[in-house]
């Protein structure tokens, strides 16, 4: 808790201008690692599982491994309890056009190979591809 007082000069009182009070949500709370299917009949931000199959997209055709990968999503309801940040607790609560979104919190990487224009076979990393956890921010 923070008090801002101040000092009167003729009566040397003490007077309360402001008090503001900190409420820590602990780490374990805030983090979103909750996945939907685990989670039977909830609506708060959770990770659904999605699988992308490279031939039922047609892309089979120049991707060679793998056949697919889980992509994930995030879905849900956030409320002022699920914010990441204080930040985001703070503003919210003068403003009443700000929502919290349920987003990507992790992402991870995936390998592929595949072919190119000329036919030639390659083995590329790509970056943020899979979503680990979801998070309101």
């Amino acid at each position: 808790m923070i008090v801002i007082e101040t000092l009167t000069s003729s009566a040397k009182l003490h007077s309360s201008l402001m008090t503001i009070e900190f409420n820590y949500i602990s780490a374990s709370r805030r983090r979103r690692k909750v996945d939907c299917n685990a989670t039977k009949n909830t609506s708060s931000c959770c990770r659904e599982s999605f699988y992308v199959n490279f031939t039922q997209i047609g892309w089979d055709n120049w991707i060679v491994q793998p056949p697919g990968y889980y992509a994930n999503y995030c879905k849900g309801k956030c409320d002022i309890s699920h914010a990441r940040y204080h930040h985001t607790t703070v503003v919210q609560k003068y403003s009443s056009i700000i929502n919290l979104c349920c987003s990507p919190r992790e992402m991870s990487n995936i390998s592929l190979i595949y072919v190119n224009e000329s036919g030639y076979l390659f083995q590329k990393n790509l970056a943020n591809m899979v979503v680990e956890s979801c998070d309101c921010a």
